[in-house]
C-alpha cells in the first residue's frame, strides 16, 4: 500500500499488527491532513496520528487481496453500493475507516492519480510498476506490502494454445487483452516478449 509523497512528511513503521498499518502512514510534520483531529478517539494513538477519519482507495472491486484492509472494520461496516464504499470504526480507536472501490467505480483511473486528485485519500493500493511509472510527477511512498507476490497473470485457453514461454505468445497471432494503463504490459512489449499489434486494451474484468 502506498501514500502520496508530501514534502515534510515522514512515514514510520510502527509494528506488524494490521491495525497499525494505517497509523504508519500518518506520522509526520505539522502539515499532516487532519492530524489534529480526534473526536471521541482523541486519546488513542491512531487518532492522535491520523485524526478521526482515514480513507483508503483500492484498485478494483472488493476482492480477496483487499481482505486485510476490510478486516480493520470487520463485518459490521456500512456499505454504499452507489459510491462503492465500505466504512466503519477501527475497533475502539475512535477512528473511522472508509474503503473506496476502484476500477469502474473510479472511472477506471489509476490509484496514484486518484490520490493526487483527492487529498482525502490517505493511502492507496499501488502496484510497484505503477509507482515506478508515475514516480516522475506523481510520487508515492511505499508503506506496507500487502502481498509478497503480485497475482497478475496472463491466462489462455489451453485447448487453443500451448504456450511454454512469454516469447511463444509473441510468436503467435493471439490477442493479449488487458486493462488500459497496465504497466507490466509495456514492459513485456519493451522486452520483445509480445508485439504491440497484439494488444487489446478493452478488458473490463469480465470472464
Amino acid at each position: 500500500m502506498h501514500r502520496r509523497s508530501v514534502p515534510g512528511r515522514v512515514s514510520t513503521a510502527l509494528g506488524v499488527v494490521v491495525a497499525l498499518v494505517a497509523m504508519a502512514a500518518c506520522g509526520g510534520g505539522d502539515d499532516d491532513d487532519g492530524a489534529s483531529g480526534g473526536g471521541s478517539g482523541q486519546g488513542s494513538e491512531l487518532a492522535q496520528a491520523c485524526g478521526s477519519r482515514i480513507v483508503v482507495q483500492t484498485d478494483w472491486f472488493p476482492e480477496p487481496e483487499h481482505g486485510g484492509t476490510y478486516q480493520l472494520i470487520g463485518g459490521s461496516g456500512r456499505v454504499d453500493k452507489e459510491r462503492g464504499t465500505y466504512s466503519g470504526p477501527i475497533g475502539t480507536t475512535g477512528v473511522d475507516l472508509e474503503i473506496r472501490a476502484g476500477g469502474p467505480y473510479a472511472g477506471s483511473q489509476n490509484v496514484t492519480s486518484l490520490m493526487y486528485q483527492d487529498p482525502e485519500i490517505l493511502m492507496g493500493y499501488v502496484n510497484t510498476d505503477e509507482a515506478v511509472r508515475n514516480s516522475g510527477e506523481l510520487r508515492t511512498i511505499s508503506v506496507f506490502a500487502l502481498l509478497e507476490h503480485s497475482p497478475s497473470a496472463l491466462m489462455w485457453d489451453a485447448s487453443r494454445y500451448s504456450f511454454k514461454t512469454l516469447g511463444d505468445i509473441g510468436k503467435s497471432q493471439a490477442k493479449v487483452i488487458y486493462f488500459e494503463g497496465t504497466a507490466f504490459i509495456d514492459y513485456l512489449v519493451g522486452q520483445g516478449f509480445i508485439r504491440r499489434d497484439q494488444l487489446d486494451a478493452s478488458y473490463d474484468g469480465s470472464p
